[in-house]
């Protein structure tokens, strides 16, 4: 009798243990602009990790900042299959995929719009600004 309440408490424990280690860190996938989260990336795609995800998409913001005029207007939304890509001018910063959209219990064209949206205001208010001369 006690070995088997002993072994319920050991499965117990385990259990409880496993659910708090898939709390999601809040941090994880996150893309920041101005100190804001502008978006979250949940899920891997196109072969590349959730943090490899991000980092790529990182690396796109940078050189959209550098290489493309950053305004509003400038951020566009284009349908490729049943994925969205969200563009600056002619460099893509990420493709929404069904996967993104499940993961944020939406649509893959609602996702996408809202990401948009949020770059839409973020990016031309967050740009880098240059070094003063000297620097």
């Amino acid at each position: 009798m006690k070995r088997g309440i002993l072994s319920l408490l050991a499965v117990s424990i385990v259990a409880t243990g496993a659910a708090w280690a898939q709390v999601e860190d809040p941090n994880v996938g996150a893309i920041y602009l101005c100190n804001e989260v502008a978006l979250r990336i949940r899920v891997p795609a196109g072969g590349l990790s959730v943090d490899q995800r991000r980092e790529a998409v990182r690396l796109r913001i940078v050189r959209a900042y550098a290489t493309e005029a950053v305004t509003a207007s400038n951020i566009r939304l284009s349908p490729q299959g049943n994925d969205w890509v969200i563009a600056v001018g002619r460099t893509t910063l990420l493709t929404v995929t069904e996967a993104d959209a499940r993961a944020n219990g939406t649509t893959t064209a609602a996702l996408a719009q809202a990401w948009a949206a949020r770059l839409r205001d973020l990016m031309p208010r967050c740009k880098p600004q240059p070094l003063p001369p000297g620097r």
